[in-house]
């Protein structure tokens, strides 16, 4: 039974979404509510120029709204996707309070292409799947409608032959390396590839110079608690061989033997103590210059273009002040 008698507002269009179909997109009605009633969802059957062509559901639609209307596959369209994904180059650097930030885009470009073996023209809905929230559209510059799940785009499809989409999106990320923990080759990189302007490098070249100075403090007391250690075992060793000795001219000798070699050990054991406590300090002094040098560091630049070169990065000076590199 006849429920509603009235004309539509309409048009065949092609609606291609890779996780609904992978490989065919769905021909759909673009069903403009023109009616001026609300329609209840329910079936559809779908006449195109008196012949049946295929079933649909629709869902309540109220007047002027527009919804498309899948009711049958396109076998006659082939599509094709290839996504590529690459990491832009850092494009700025931010040191402040011993850290260094860096922040670079990744990029996920996604070429559809589409493989008309019809006649006719057609005009193709694209459903892009929409990531995190931190991902940007880049290309196109907008969508023709946004959801919550997708981008959708429309473009018009050629007869016979290949019609390609390109859709691009971007997001920003950031990193953050404590300087003082940071490995000299990382640092070393980061002068090599001119993020840093001269002064900011030369700051850099420093707290280097002092870490490996550092570093040579730590090994030396590495050695000299080894030796400690070695020791204390060799005394543990001669205390035992002391308590088994008896009272006979050999043993007593040996004895007095032991007693020499635990004297100069203890002798030994005094000088490595004072040499730890002296590297411990040198130690402490040199950390707390690398990290004295490094906290006093402000730094900010963009880095211009695709490469990691940095030509001619704004520098925020100590006090705030702003300039150009010289």
């Amino acid at each position: 039974m006849p429920i509603v008698l009235r004309e539509f507002k309409g048009r065949p269009v092609l609606l291609y979404n890779k996780r609904t179909r992978a490989e065919n997109p769905l021909r759909c009605v673009e069903f403009e509510n023109s009616t001026g009633l609300t329609l209840e969802g329910g079936p559809v059957t779908v006449l195109e120029g008196g012949n049946y062509v295929g079933e649909a559901m629709l869902e309540t639609l109220k007047p002027d709204e527009t919804r498309l209307v899948p009711f049958a596959v396109e076998l006659g369209v082939k599509v094709l996707d290839n996504v590529a994904s690459q990491d832009e180059h850092v494009s700025r650097v931010v040191i402040q309070n011993g850290s260094l930030q860096t922040r670079h885009g990744q990029v996920k470009a996604t070429t559809y292409a589409f493989d008309n073996k019809g006649d006719a023209p057609g005009v193709v809905y694209l459903e892009h799947p929409r990531e995190a929230a931190d991902w940007k559209l880049v290309e196109p510059a907008t969508a023709h409608e946004i959801t919550e799940s997708f981008w959708r785009f429309r473009f018009d499809l050629a007869p016979r032959g290949l019609t390609q989409f390109r859709v691009r999106t971007q997001r920003l990320l950031s990193q953050r390396y404590v300087l003082a923990d940071t490995p000299a080759r990382q640092l070393e990189l980061w002068i090599d590839q001119h993020y840093l302007d001269e002064p900011t490098a030369g700051v850099i070249r420093q707290a280097i110079a002092l870490r490996q100075l550092l570093t040579e403090a730590e090994e030396k007391i590495r050695r000299l608690e080894a030796e400690r250690k070695t020791i204390h075992t060799e005394q543990a060793r001669i205390r035992e061989n002391i308590k088994s000795l008896g009272e006979r001219a050999s043993e007593k000798e040996l004895r007095e033997r032991f007693v020499r070699t635990f004297t100069t050990q203890e002798d030994r054991l005094e000088a490595i103590d004072k040499q730890i406590a002296a590297c411990n300090l040198e130690s402490d002094k040199l950390r707390q210059q690398v990290a004295d040098l490094l906290s006093r560091l402000n730094y900010e630049a963009d880095l211009q273009g695709s490469a990691p070169a940095l030509p001619s990065p704004r520098r925020k000076k100590r006090g705030g002040e702003e300039g150009e590199r010289p």
